[in-house]
């Protein structure tokens, strides 16, 4: 009992206190800047978890029942039928909001801080159960917030600028992940000349493009006509294939991957695989009769839980990522059952990441709430803002992909 106490005491402390740690000790030691990055990962994770309850139905019956003002709140700012599913999203708002000023504040705290050291590095990384306290004081205190339509709109307006700039990240994120994959695989082939590693490159590129071709036959099948050809559908359909052959094409130049050995088709192929599907989300929002699934709930709800799946897989990746050319010195701390690797220098800019994390913060608050537009009581998840935002994000995706590719032929001056 005695060792049990004490573990507890010691993890409290961890959790409580300044120094870099891990708050699982039983877990396996992991270097400080990835332990961090999990962690505030695992906030954000929380956050969605609250948003998803707070728009169920259960949610909403399990207020209605201990609320008896409820339906007073309802008549008073005339929401009528709508009213669950606008509280509901509300709701969600300003949870969502919460965390994007928790994350804003963390990013100005943070700016240029060199090493994990400073007073500054140590509350980035540690102090983490007074973090999570400010967190909750947030979240509890948007819940007094007076909200109006103004409010409403205003964050549809601000959670969609954020939305589009996630996806850009999450493109970036995955080709980062693509690149690291590939030279992983590539080289445990030349070191072992196991054909087993090509193989199975092979076959995950092979995957990736499959499920790419599936996508785009079954948006052509769906989304191209119904009661007459759907222009705008086509042409968007008719963009992302071309985009994805083109920089397919370009990722095995001879002169392109001479310049950048990190290019290849297994990055191509995830890159296509994400462009497709965003194609597939953005005219999944789409308003009127080209759109399939107007009145169908359960691929609305396919489209939320791939898109927030998507976006903490994005958000980990980059979380489990070490600087791979780091030269700082790893020292490992065993009283804190952690591997202290940014004595030295950061190993990824602290106030960035948090940046990233409030433009995921206001994308998973789109998401969670079908990006529902205030200006339309019942636009029931469909508008053609969430298209827009969507199908120019895989636009700028496709831009910024083939920019890594060729940018080493443009800026001879410079190492990449």
């Amino acid at each position: 009992m005695g060792i049990v106490l004490g573990c507890l005491a010691s993890q409290a402390a961890c959790c409580f206190g300044s120094a870099l740690c891990s708050c699982c000790g039983c877990l396996p030691k992991a270097r400080g800047s990835v332990t961090t990055r999990l962690m505030y990962t695992l906030y954000l994770l929380l956050s969605t978890l609250v948003c998803f309850l707070l728009i169920s139905d259960d949610a909403e019956k399990f207020i209605q029942d201990r609320m008896p003002k409820y339906f007073d709140v309802c008549e008073q700012n005339d929401l009528g039928k709508n009213c669950r599913d606008l509280l509901g999203k509300l709701a969600v708002y300003r949870v969502s909001m919460a965390t994007v000023v928790y994350f804003a504040i963390l990013a100005i705290f943070t700016v240029g801080v060199k090493n994990s050291e400073c007073i500054r590095g140590k509350i980035h990384n540690g102090y983490w159960g007074w973090k999570f306290l400010l967190l909750l004081a947030l979240v509890v205190g948007a819940f007094f917030v007076p909200s109006n339509d103004v409010f409403a709109k205003a964050i549809f307006v601000l959670g969609s600028i954020g939305g589009f700039w996630f996806i850009i990240v999450q493109v970036i994120y995955f080709i980062d992940f693509a690149h690291r994959w590939n030279e992983i695989w590539v080289g445990e082939l030349e070191d072992s000349e196991n054909r087993c590693w090509l193989y199975a490159l092979i076959a995950v590129m092979v995957t990736f493009f499959a499920a790419a071709l599936v996508g785009v036959v079954l948006l052509f099948v769906y989304y191209s006509y119904n009661d007459g050809l759907c222009g705008w559908n086509i042409t968007f359909i008719v963009i992302a294939v071309i985009s994805c052959i083109v920089l397919s094409i370009l990722s095995v130049i001879p002169t392109i991957q001479e310049l950048n050995p990190k290019s290849g088709l297994l990055q191509a192929s995830i890159t296509t695989a994400f462009i497709v599907f965003l194609v597939w989300s953005a005219l999944s929002s789409e308003p009127g009769k080209c759109n399939p699934v107007t009145s169908n709930d359960a691929w609305k709800w396919v489209n939320i839980n791939v898109s927030i799946l998507l976006a903490n897989a994005a958000v980990f990746l980059f979380s489990w990522s070490s600087k791979p050319d780091s030269d700082n010195i790893a020292t490992e701390d065993e009283e804190n059952h952690v591997i202290k690797d940014e004595e030295d220098e950061v190993v990824y800019n602290y106030s960035l990441f948090h940046i990233a994390m409030i433009f995921a913060s206001l994308y998973i608050m789109m998401t969670v709430t079908n990006w529902d537009n205030p200006w339309y009581t019942n636009s029931h998840g469909l508008s053609w803002a969430a298209t827009i935002v969507k199908i120019s994000s895989s636009w700028l995706a496709v831009g910024i992909y083939i920019w890594i590719l060729i940018a080493p032929l443009v800026l001879t001056d410079r190492e990449f």
